[in-house]
């Protein structure tokens, strides 16, 4: 049966999860095209991770429903299962396997699909593993490569990562990136990511997720490249709210005696410019968190007292 294009890819109809009473996803609609590189970006509790799951069945969706190639997610995740592979943040294997154990297990999973052994002997001689050595033997970062490698041999045409750099040894962060060049232009690559940085390497497009709710869809590149930073600075006297109300990039703005907090989106250049003439006693900056850049970027919020 050929597919109408609307129902290739991968579709997220009005989604809803539930847990204890808790929203966990809430009426998430997206769409993924083929061969699309997207990154599921939001700090922990977001719901990304069990977005991922969700796709691969091992949770039911309450409400709505996601499809891949025409397939239900839930109603044939037999089948989905078959077409992708899910690398969880921490990979749940059984130590006292070889990796030649391990890929013979991975194998023994998919009856009928025949592995790529050509690309799993080159891989594995390219990072020089061992093959019969233990898994429980090697780091993290090389487990993680160990377990992508095992399951990139199918070339599956869904590939599904959650927080890849989890845990791993610096010395190996470079390497395990580059198991993602990897992935062809006509495999679709889902990664769930707290870090923004990470998500413009890897992905052309980002999904922003907060509190279990799709805020909205960006270049994969776009938060990283933006510059907020909280800001506290203490004065000698209290400068007139009207002076920094007006200077550009400040949002959030509260007052405790003569300490100004707020956050800048920019450069702090303008502010700084703003009050030259006051007396500033200390000045305080530091980068924001995940959740708080995304508030700023994308609810435009201003506080102030």
């Amino acid at each position: 049966m050929k597919l109408d294009s609307s129902e290739t890819g991968l579709k997220f109809d009005n989604l809803s999860l539930f847990f204890q009473k808790k929203t966990v996803l809430d009426q998430v609609n997206l769409s993924i095209l083929p061969g699309e590189k997207v990154a599921i970006v939001g700090a922990a509790g977001s719901g990304k991770n069990v977005l991922l799951k969700t796709i691969t069945g091992l949770i039911r969706p309450a409400r709505g429903k996601i499809s891949w190639d025409g397939l239900d997610c839930w109603k044939q995740s037999r089948e989905v299962r078959r077409l992708c592979v899910y690398l969880p943040a921490d990979p749940v294997f059984d130590g006292a396997l070889s990796v030649n154990e391990l890929i013979n297990f991975n194998v023994s999973l998919r009856p009928g699909i025949e592995p790529d052994w050509n690309f799993i002997q080159t891989q594995v001689e390219r990072f020089k593993i061992e093959p019969r050595e233990k898994l429980k033997n090697f780091g993290v970062g090389q487990q993680k490569i160990i377990t992508l490698l095992s399951l990139l041999m199918f070339h599956p045409k869904l590939v599904l990562v959650n927080e890849p750099l989890k845990d791993v040894e610096q010395d190996f962060k470079d390497e395990c990136l580059s198991l993602f060049e990897q992935i062809t232009p006509d495999q679709t690559l889902l990664v769930a990511t707290s870090d923004p940085v990470l998500a413009g390497k890897l992905c052309r497009r980002a999904a922003i997720f907060q509190h279990g709710r799709l805020i909205n869809t960006s270049a994969a590149d776009f938060l990283s490249s933006q510059i907020v930073r909280r800001v506290e600075i203490k004065f000698a006297n209290r400068p007139p709210l009207e002076t920094i109300m007006k200077t550009e990039g400040v949002r959030q703005i509260s007052w405790e005696d003569t300490t100004l907090r707020c956050l800048t989106v920019g450069q702090a250049g303008a502010l700084l410019k703003s009050i030259q003439s006051y007396s500033v006693l200390d000045y305080k900056s530091s980068d924001v968190d995940l959740d708080e850049l995304i508030d700023v970027l994308y609810t435009g919020e201003i506080k102030h007292d």
